[in-house]
């Protein structure tokens, strides 16, 4: 936290805060999160969201499929030139706009319950 605090003094636009996700991401230009669901607030909001996030061997024996916020919209970086060309996306106002997030809940999916079921024994 300390390091983050460092660079944000040195950038008089850049601020580090502390809320709840949908009030903060309300309010905000730009999400940068490293794998957190609190970016999903931020892609609800219509803010450009960023994953910056490097995943490891042990993230990936977990999650095989990788993170899933991409399908939201979100983009992913792991490398500083990822993060700059992004944002220089950004700033060029060419960040693609992504309307998953507005079909959630308009089909139904019993994918997950179905893997589940099959799984237990009763």
């Amino acid at each position: 936290r300390r390091n983050l605090e460092q660079i944000c003094e040195q950038r008089a636009r850049v601020q580090l805060v502390d809320g709840p996700p949908a009030l903060l991401a309300a309010g905000a230009d730009l999400a940068v999160a490293t794998y957190s669901s609190a970016i999903l607030d931020a892609v609800a909001a219509g803010v450009p969201s960023i994953e910056w996030f490097s995943p490891t061997p042990a993230f990936h024996r977990l999650h095989p499929d990788g993170s899933p916020f991409p399908a939201f919209g979100v983009r992913q970086a792991s490398q500083r030139q990822e993060l700059r060309a992004l944002l220089e996306t950004l700033a060029a106002g060419q960040w693609p706009t992504c309307d998953t997030i507005n079909k959630l809940g308009t089909q139904l999916d019993l994918t997950s319950l179905n893997r589940s079921l099959n799984q237990q024994s009763c």
